[in-house]
């Protein structure tokens, strides 16, 4: 929310769109939702950078891994 604040108070643009979004870690629905009715010329996105700008988002990897077991959600692992 600072760095949208302090991007208006740059003069860059006159408005501006904060998102808070859902499965930004799955299929980026929420994002792609805001998408579809709104429209951009550049983004702030609150990835951890450690107070340093970057020019694109640190990226993510999909992998597929076969365990055996029982599953249980991490609250209870005493059911597993």
């Amino acid at each position: 929310m600072l760095a949208a604040a302090r991007a208006l108070d740059m003069g860059l643009r006159d408005d501006a769109i904060l998102t808070a979004v859902v499965d930004v870690v799955y299929a980026s629905a929420g994002t792609a939702a805001i998408v579809k009715r709104w429209r951009a010329d550049g983004a702030i996105i609150g990835e951890p950078t450690n107070l340093e700008i970057v020019i694109a988002p640190k990226g993510f990897v999909w992998l597929e891994i076969k365990t055996h077991g029982v599953a249980a959600h991490g609250s209870r692992p005493d059911l597993a």
